[in-house]
């Protein structure tokens, strides 16, 4: 058999979730002064929001914007992605049950980026204000091929009443991908060539890499089942990444699990009558993970070019430590369940409850500035996760009238067991350097570390009184003196206050039926973690003259907030606190449908059958507290140590859509 699957698209992307300082256009149009206009009289862009309010006679501090109109219609970000997919494969029965099957697949991927930012945008500060700026043209390029083959050979007979199933298979891929970029700045003014050619190209900018991982593993698996009735299981495989060192480049997982039917037992039939079907289950196995960079256990170095005042010379450099004990991440579970089916489909029960544990853990983990480094790729430590999933689900049909409806329901409960020899807690920064993340023994992974903010200073008597920063004065924050030795600190005062792992998760459905009519809703949800809004350092800092949301009116001495300022003082904006943290708890309507299916016989004569129309939109609505725009945001997914960031994230989309199905 042969597959194929082509696709393109090209897309002049928008930087919508990047920060102000980056041209984010989201977080530049949340910040923007809302009493300086779009464009001027003339159809110019305005750029007073860049700093205008700080050289007038009001003399604030206000964060310089840039016009997020301007940052969204007049840079160009043209992305082209081309990627085809595709295999082949064939198979041979040598006997009744024994077959050899061999698959060969490809996946190219083309990823071109052509960048240019206009002079006519000036740079964001206060002396660029609106003078134009050197345009900045960029070229950033990607490919990869990859290709795997599986070989595979299956038995799979049934003697009487014994099945048996089993399966050896080995696989071998591989990866090689290659990048691009170069970058360059123009002259004042001109634009007529929005490419790279005829600027001054930028050295650091500029650079071209070609790298390649190889994988290949083994699997044997063997299943016995009798009677439907007693199920075993077990397996092993064995998986290779060139990502690690030779000696630990083979990892080896075994698998076990066995399932009894008890439904089925003789002792059980007086229940037939309402339990039509119950199944236990348990299982234990072991899984690696190989989840980080090329080369991570090789010492690379790097290069860059100084002035010493008699030209340029070229330097090197240390940009990653050898670790050839660098090996697989490896996570043991064990799993035990029930699936139990009552009252002919009225009800149905799934129920899991396990427990891993992963050891070897892949960190990238700060080190000493010492070494001249600031992180490093270790196995390090281990953790456990814990926890329960129930779904329910039922069917009853009434005539032409059908219902159907799920619920599901799941908790995990994690926490680190160690951390090395001196199980010495990993502190990692988010996006913004005064905010932090700890992952330390008895805690989960990634918790927030932040000073307690405890209201504000009313009057004098309070600030008096109470451990405080040097610039605090009467209207501003409050922190808890977390370690009591009755000063305030940064640093020393910091403790958990919470973690972005909710503690529980939910979700149900329901579908009805009537005559070819049907109509769905599905809802999902997640209740008790928190989420760590960096938006408020901004927009609800109460200084200088950006914008703030509706909550400032709240500000002291009408409420309680800290006291509204023209220039940062205080604390109040740089000290990241259990203020910026908000609960993330929240209920959303995911899909709903509605749709009808025509009857075959209106299209006899044709090879139409079961044409279905319907509408249907997602994302209706979500009942939250939080004042983001997405209670399901995390901004930083990618690193474990620092999870559930939202730093002026793009809104989820509502969409609605209308289509139609049918069967040729």
């Amino acid at each position: 058999g042969v597959s194929f699957s082509p696709s393109y698209s090209k897309t002049n992307y928008v930087n919508s979730d990047g920060q102000y300082g980056s041209d984010g256009v989201i977080a530049s149009a949340l910040m923007a002064p809302p009493v300086f206009p779009v464009y001027n009289s003339d159809g110019s862009y305005n750029w007073d929001m860049n700093g205008y309010m700080r050289f007038n006679t009001w003399d604030t501090q206000t964060n310089e914007v840039l016009n997020p109109v301007a940052l969204a219609l007049e840079i160009d970000d043209v992305r082209e992605k081309l990627n085809l997919v595709g295999n082949v494969h064939a198979s041979y029965e040598f006997i009744k049950g024994l077959e050899y099957k061999v698959t060969v697949g490809g996946d190219y991927y083309s990823y071109i980026r052509n960048y240019y930012r206009p002079s006519y945008i000036p740079l964001k500060n206060l002396k660029y204000y609106d003078k134009p700026s050197a345009p900045t043209a960029a070229n950033y390029t990607q490919s990869y091929f990859h290709w795997n083959v599986t070989n595979q050979i299956s038995f799979n007979r049934k003697f009487g009443e014994h099945s048996i199933n089993a399966v050896a298979v080995y696989e071998a891929e591989k990866q090689a991908i290659q990048t691009s970029a170069i970058k360059g700045t123009g002259v004042e003014g001109d634009d007529k060539i929005r490419t790279t050619k005829s600027k001054t190209i930028s050295i650091d900018d500029t650079f071209n890499d070609k790298y390649a991982y190889t994988f290949a593993s083994w699997l044997v698996r063997a299943q016995y089942s009798y009677k439907g009735r007693y199920m075993f299981s077990a397996s092993i495989r064995g998986d290779a990444s060139s990502r690690f060192a030779p000696n630990t480049r083979w990892g080896y997982f075994p698998a076990a699990s066995a399932g009894w039917r008890i439904s089925d037992e003789n002792f059980m039939r007086n229940t037939k009558n309402w339990l039509n079907d119950l199944k236990l289950r348990a299982s234990i196995g072991q899984t690696g993970n190989a989840q980080i960079g090329n080369s991570a256990y090789l010492a690379l170095y790097g290069s860059n070019t100084l002035d010493l005042g008699n030209g340029l010379v070229t330097s090197m450099y240390p940009s990653q430590i050898a670790n050839n004990e660098l090996g697989w991440e490896k996570n043991t579970q064990t799993n035990i369940g029930f699936d139990a089916n009552l009252w002919n489909g009225l009800l149905g029960i799934n129920a899991d409850f396990y427990y891993s544990k992963t050891t070897d853990m892949l960190f990238n983990i700060p080190v000493s500035s010492v070494s001249g480094l600031t992180k490093s790729n270790v196995n390090i430590g281990s953790m456990q996760n814990k926890g329960v999933e129930i779904t329910l689900t039922s069917h009853k049909s009434f005539g032409d009238f059908s219902m159907d409806w799920n619920a599901n329901w799941s908790l995990n409960r994690n926490k680190v067991l160690s951390l090395g020899d001196e199980d010495a807690p990993l502190i990692v920064a988010s996006s913004y350097s005064g905010a932090n993340y700890i992952t330390k023994v008895g805690y989960p992974v990634g918790c927030y570390y932040l000073l307690v903010q405890d209201g504000v200073f009313h009057n004098q008597e309070e600030l008096d009184t109470y451990p405080h920063f040097p610039t605090t004065t009467v209207g501003d924050f409050r922190f808890v003196d977390a370690n009591g030795d009755g000063n305030l600190d940064k640093d020393s005062d910091r403790v958990i206050v919470g973690n972005y792992m909710p503690d529980f998760y939910y979700g149900f459905g329901v579908q009805f039926g009537w005559k070819g009519l049907d109509l769905s809703a599905n809802f999902q949800g997640v209740y008790g973690n928190e989420i760590l809004n960096l938006e408020r350092r901004y927009l609800l800092n109460m200084e200088a003259s950006s914008n703030m949301m509706k909550e400032a009116l709240n500000r002291f001495p009408y409420g309680n907030l800290n006291r509204a300022t023209r220039k940062s003082s205080g604390n109040n904006g740089s000290c990241t606190s259990t203020f910026h943290l908000e609960d993330g708890s929240y209920l959303r309507l995911q899909n709903l449908s509605l749709g009808y299916t025509m009857p075959d016989k209106w299209f006899r004569g044709t090879t139409i059958s079961n044409m279905r129309v319907y509408i249907q939109g997602t994302n209706l609505f979500t009942l939250t507290h939080y004042s983001g725009y997405n209670p399901e945001v995390n901004k930083r997914s990618t690193n474990a140590l620092s999870p559930g960031e939202d730093y002026c994230s793009y809104p989820l989309s509502r969409t609605f859509s209308v289509g139609i199905n049918f069967n040729l």
